[in-house]
């Protein structure tokens, strides 16, 4: 949207993307990080994704000689809170760092949710991050957020980090009892999720995918090919409701 902004409404500029989602997953390192989008992806690994988030970076702060201002275009969500921080850290000390923060479209929060005329509109409102708000991001990046791992969540403008399975039940709750599509509980999900922090289908694919591994949920048909996904069944093992025994007789 921003390329389009660019290329037909006259927003000045040249567009840098960060390609990856900065709120789930290890922030270490590329290799830790590379590792885990690998364990994430298992067996659909020939799908494309963007490895190696800290070269995506470097290769930013080799061109910022070329440049006169650096704008973060982001908005109120998980992931561009952390992308802000990160580009704090990474960058803030080559350039002046500017903002542009888009409004949420409805209830989802993201530059990629408005068309390309409306941000080319919001170009006039973006303000310059001081020293110190630059400073503060880049320390909170490097002491808290750089060693988190698992979901990372928006709360209340501040980040709280969860472990992976924190959606398994959300996501479980959504998987019916009836065979239904692989991505019917997925879309629900993200359909049902907040707005301030969205979850890839990629993310939620390998949850339910760990879901069935763990024999919650049942899949007719083949895991193995990314492909084959559309038409794999899915639905929710019901929970065994068990016998509970007090001492030594069961209850009536």
């Amino acid at each position: 949207m921003l390329r389009q902004a660019v290329r037909d409404f006259g927003l000045p500029g040249e567009v840098r993307v960060i390609d990856d989602d900065l709120s789930l997953g290890p922030l270490h390192d590329d290799k830790t990080r590379n590792e885990w989008w690998l364990t994430v992806y298992g067996p659909w690994r020939a799908v494309a994704y963007q490895p190696d988030l800290y070269n995506q970076w470097q290769a930013v702060r080799d061109h910022l000689g070329k440049v006169s201002e650096l704008v973060l275009w982001s908005s109120n969500s998980a992931r561009d809170h952390v992308f802000e921080r990160m580009a704090a850290s990474m960058l803030g000390d080559r350039v002046t760092i500017f903002r542009v923060l888009a409004p949420a479209c409805g209830k989802l929060e993201g530059v990629s949710f408005h068309n390309p005329d409306a941000l080319a509109g919001m170009e006039q409102s973006k303000r310059e991050i001081g020293p110190t708000e630059a400073g503060n991001w880049a320390a909170s990046f490097s002491n808290h957020l750089r060693q988190s791992h698992g979901i990372r969540v928006l709360q209340q403008g501040a980040i709280v980090a969860r472990p992976e399975n924190h959606l398994d039940e959300y996501l479980l709750e959504r998987c019916p009892l009836e065979w239904t599509k692989w991505y019917r509980p997925i879309g629900n999900a993200m359909a049902d999720g907040d707005g301030q922090n969205l979850i890839s289908d990629a993310f939620l694919s390998w949850r339910l995918r760990l879901l069935v591994e763990a024999g919650r949920v049942e899949a007719q048909g083949d895991l193995t090919p990314f492909e084959s996904l559309k038409d794999v069944l899915v639905r929710r093992v019901p929970a065994s409701w068990g016998t509970t025994v007090f001492g030594d007789r069961e209850p009536n």
